[in-house]
């Protein structure tokens, strides 16, 4: 999955400035996902038995508390695998919300 895009308004509408992007995986994943919008917030939920090599960054990331991380987390980054890693998951933007269900 790759979606890319940036904010702001274009001339004569367009899109919104500031939008929300929901992504959510229903099965295992198993391609590599790669999300930039830095028009707004992200918003991923991935299944929790994923086996994941995440790599995030934004202004600001939340995270659901995760089992099965082995990596670094801070305020604009995180870095790491997730049920031993696996599959890519790249997502770059403003603000980014990971969860896992």
């Amino acid at each position: 999955m790759r979606k890319e895009h940036g904010g702001g308004m274009t001339q004569g509408g367009g899109l919104p400035k500031w939008l929300l992007i929901a992504a959510a995986a229903t099965a295992l994943v198993v391609s590599p996902i790669d999300l930039a919008w830095y028009g707004g917030s992200i918003d991923l939920t991935i299944p929790k038995s994923s086996a994941v090599n995440l790599d995030l960054r934004g202004d600001k990331i939340k995270v659901d508390p995760l089992t099965n991380f082995s990596g670094s987390k801070d305020d604009d980054s995180m870095t790491g695998t997730l049920n031993g890693g696996g599959v890519p998951v790249r997502v770059r933007g403003n603000r980014i919300t990971l969860a896992m269900r």
